[in-house]
């Protein structure tokens, strides 16, 4: 009976990733333009490949694996977008994995791994060229390593967690709060005779893979080049100031308030082609409830152990942004959305297991909202009675940008 359940598990996984990869690839290479930050990113890689001065106010390791891209297979908006095509599907099965992990229930795993699938924030992530997309895969894959680490503590997946962590952190210096929970939970959960030896892996090599990674675009001698570089790119990030028109507070990103619109076109009279920046609102909205049940379940529930890392992963990440004065934007939260789904799936297992019904109307609901946004996430002809339709907020009024500069952000 529990290898049947265990194939019956693998079974549901599988076609989630099916359905993730269909929905992820199917036009991918449209629009054969840029798509929002794209303009940045997509054209610095290819000026690694033609030898075009550039430089960037983040880590260049996106931007140098969008260039092997790029010298594989041409200068293309599809080629662009291979690997967070790649990573958007892949984040489907390791949400699986690390859920299931520190759950140590599968059925939670599927959960998480069904709302990965199903929401727009990802979605949208994984067929555009953008950093936080290569971010949250490079954390995503850390923190499952790492979840393999504390069930066998064995070198290779703190190795592998370290490396994918130097990697988030090469690609955006956003990553490194969720380094040091990383490294105080591995460090934490092990053995501790090892401390000290896990300590230094934890701190030298994410470094080692930052430092190097800095040699994609050094300009000059390497330590007056990073010197340089670092006094610029952090100058930059902390007098970034602004009144953008899709910028929006830490607050507002669970409510969603302030869709981005990545790009838009008007195909012909009454009909629009969008890309909107903007979470399935069963998900996210769910996610709110879920975050307030999880401080009640760890207070008064001690089989809900397991959810103190999510919660505190998040949390640190999440409320870190209220300290911050910069320009913000809803695609910040997403290398912690992971968390806030296993949260979320929690709540929904503790659902299905209480009223099952109410737990499969409301993946139904889920699967209703993503498929009548579908269009609006991926660039498809829709006319404008439907792009009106889909405005539920005040704020969501503003992702016409029809006639109108298309802003963005770095």
């Amino acid at each position: 009976m529990a290898r049947f359940k265990i194939n019956e598990t693998r079974i549901v996984l599988f076609v989630l990733v099916l359905i993730a990869a269909a929905i992820r690839i199917w036009r991918m290479w449209e629009p054969d333009s840029f798509v929002f930050d794209e303009a940045y990113y997509a054209d610095y890689a290819n000026s690694l490949v033609t030898g075009k001065d550039w430089t960037d106010v983040h880590p260049p390791l996106a931007e140098g694996l969008i260039s092997l891209m790029i010298r594989a297979f041409g200068n293309f908006a599809w080629v662009w977008r291979l690997l967070p095509v790649f990573f958007g599907i892949a984040n489907v099965p390791l949400i699986y994995l690390f859920a299931r992990n520190i759950t140590k229930n599968p059925k939670i795993g599927l959960i998480a791994a069904f709302l990965v699938t199903f929401d727009g924030l990802f979605l949208v992530h994984s067929r555009a060229a953008l950093l936080v997309s290569f971010v949250t895969f490079f954390v995503l894959c850390a923190y499952t390593a790492g979840s393999y680490f504390v069930r066998n503590f064995k070198m290779r997946w703190l190795v592998l967690a370290t490396l994918f962590m130097g990697m988030a952190i090469s690609t955006q210096w956003t990553a490194i709060p969720l380094w040091a929970i990383l490294a105080l939970w591995l460090i934490t959960a092990s053995p501790i005779k090892k401390h000290r030896i896990e300590a230094l892996i934890m701190l030298l090599l994410p470094l080692l893979v930052y430092m190097l990674v800095l040699l994609i675009n050094c300009k000059a001698s390497y330590w007056s080049w990073i010197l340089h570089w670092h006094n610029y790119a952090l100058s930059f990030h902390l007098k970034l100031k602004g009144d953008h028109a899709f910028a929006s507070r830490w607050y507002d990103w669970l409510y969603l308030r302030q869709p981005i619109t990545y790009y838009q076109s008007k195909l012909a009279e009454n009909y629009y082609a969008s890309i909107v920046l903007l979470g399935n609102p069963v998900i996210w909205w769910s996610s709110i409830v879920a975050f307030g049940y999880s401080i009640y379940a760890m207070l008064y529930r001690r089989n809900k152990k397991y959810l103190f890392l999510p919660f505190i992963t998040f949390s640190v990440f999440y409320f870190g942004w209220s300290a911050i004065e910069r320009e913000q934007f809803l695609f910040y939260v997403l290398p912690v959305a992971p968390f806030l789904f296993v949260l979320l799936s929690n709540l929904l297992f503790d659902l299905y297991k209480k009223k099952a019904t109410v737990f499969f109307g409301w993946i139904v609901l889920a699967l209703a909202v993503f498929f009548f946004f579908y269009p609006l996430w991926v660039g498809r002809p829709i006319s404008e009675k439907y792009f009106r339709a889909t405005q539920w907020l005040p704020d969501w009024k503003k992702i016409n940008i029809i006639d109108k500069e298309n802003p963005s952000t770095s």
